[in-house]
C-alpha cells in the first residue's frame, strides 16, 4: 500500500495531537519523499525528543530532521536551570550526587564527574533532560573502574537494550563485545534505526561502537 507524504504528515500530526505533552505544543511537520521534517517550539528538551520518537514510530517514516527549538516558558537563566537540575539529581537515590558535577551553558547542561555505574550513568542523563529550561543535555560521566564489568555480560545487557526499545522491535541487530568494543551487525529497514542503535549503545559507556548495521529496506 501506498502512502504519500500528506498522508505521513497527517498521521505524525495526529498521533502528536493526542499526546497529552505535545497537544498544546506548536509543532510543525512536513514530509519530503518519506523524510518527516518537525519545526516549532516545545517547552522543554523532553517534550523535543517525545515528539522525535512519535515521527519515527511512525509506519513508512523514512527518517526525521528534528528542528524543534526548546524555548522554555518563561526563558530561566542558566544559574536557576543549573539549581533545578541539581535539585533534582539530589532527590534521586539512584545517582550518588556527590560525584556529579553540573554546568549549564545557554540551557545547554553538561554532566561531569564519576558514578559507579552504568545504570547510574543513564538514570542522572534522563533526570536532567526532563528538568524545566534543560534545551540539551552532555552525558560525560565516566563509570568507576571498580564497576567494570566483562564483554559478556556487557553484551547481555546491551542486547536486553535493544529487545526493550519497542522502535527497534522486529530487526534483527546482532551485538558482540570485545575489550568494550561493541560491535552491531544485521538489517535495518531504516536509516534511523541505524542511528537509534547506535545512541542506545553509546549510553552505556563503551569505549566505541562499531556500527555494520546495513540499511536494507523490507523485500530487498
Amino acid at each position: 500500500m501506498q502512502h504519500t507524504d500528506d498522508q505521513l504528515r497527517q498521521n505524525i500530526e495526529t498521533e502528536i495531537l493526542n499526546d497529552p505533552r505535545l497537544s498544546s505544543q506548536a509543532i510543525g511537520v512536513a514530509v519530503v519523499q518519506g523524510v518527516a521534517t518537525l519545526t516549532g517550539t516545545v517547552q522543554s528538551y523532553r517534550r523535543k525528543l517525545t515528539a522525535h520518537e512519535i515521527a519515527e514510530a511512525t509506519p513508512f517514516v523514512q527518517d526525521v530532521i528534528n528542528e524543534i527549538a526548546v524555548v522554555p516558558a518563561p526563558a530561566l537563566p542558566d544559574a536557576r536551570t543549573l539549581s533545578h537540575v541539581r535539585a533534582a539529581i539530589n532527590a534521586s537515590a539512584d545517582v550518588t550526587e556527590d560525584t556529579v558535577q553540573i554546568d549549564v551553558s545557554d540551557g545547554t547542561v553538561t554532566l561531569t564527574g564519576n558514578v559507579g555505574s552504568h545504570w547510574e550513568r543513564i538514570v542522572a542523563e534522563d533526570i536532567a533532560k526532563s528538568v524545566r529550561g534543560v534545551k540539551q543535555v552532555n552525558n560525560l560521566l565516566n563509570v568507576d573502574l571498580d564497576e567494570k564489568i566483562a564483554d559478556e555480560e556487557l553484551c547481555n545487557i546491551l542486547k536486553a537494550c535493544l529487545g526493550r526499545d519497542a522502535a527497534l522491535s522486529g530487526t534483527n541487530i546482532q551485538v558482540s563485545v570485545t575489550n568494550r568494543i561493541a560491535t552491531l551487525s544485521g538489517k535495518v529497514e531504516k536509516a534511523w534505526k541505524r542511528r537509534r542503535a547506535e545512541d542506545t549503545i553509546h549510553r552505556f559507556g563503551v569505549l566505541h561502537v562499531k556500527n555494520e548495521l546495513v540499511v536494507a529496506p523490507v523485500g530487498s
